[in-house]
């Protein structure tokens, strides 16, 4: 008996079961994964809808979305668990979803609004240096997290390594 064994082409009676795909085009292949992704998102998305839970599923990519983000670093099961790189994950995320939620507004009309307005040329330096210092701050920060974000990272790589050295 032959059971969950490789597809014998010459003897096909004696067993084994041939592959899906086989002798589909790349491109065919490709859009039966992003037709079983879309399946996948539908179903999910009906259940949340079904449990009164906001957040949805989208399985297009974020340049396909028209968002202008990078995707996340993919983590290994290992790194996922260690609790180092989680808290650096969540406060990448966190700070991002801050900066997200700045209404910046738009830059044209505030500066027709600050010429018509009655505020001396004075303030309105004094203002724009403010506003230089602090988003030199917010950028200093925001570059010491993703640095503490890379080193964990590439300490968790190294622990990797030695430890799959060590065996």
């Amino acid at each position: 008996e032959q059971y969950f064994k490789r597809y014998n082409s010459k003897n096909p009676e004696r067993g084994g079961a041939k592959k899906d795909n086989t002798g589909k085009s790349y491109q065919e292949r490709k859009n039966d994964i992003k037709d079983l992704r879309q399946r996948w998102a539908d179903l999910c998305n009906s259940h949340l809808e079904k449990h009164q839970i906001d957040s949805r599923i989208d399985m297009r990519s974020y340049k396909e979305q028209g968002i202008e983000k990078e995707p996340e670093k993919k983590l290994l099961p290992s790194q996922a668990k260690d609790p180092e790189i989680r808290e650096a994950l969540q406060q990448s995320r966190t700070a991002y979803k801050e900066l997200e939620q700045l209404d910046l507004g738009d830059p044209k009309k505030d500066l027709k609004d600050l010429k018509d307005s009655p505020i001396s040329d004075k303030e309105i330096k004094q203002g724009i240096e403010s506003f230089k210092a602090d988003f030199d701050s917010f950028k200093q920060l925001a570059l010491e997290q993703y640095k503490e974000q890379q080193k964990l990272e590439r300490e968790q790589q190294k622990t990797m390594k030695f430890r799959g050295m060590s065996r």
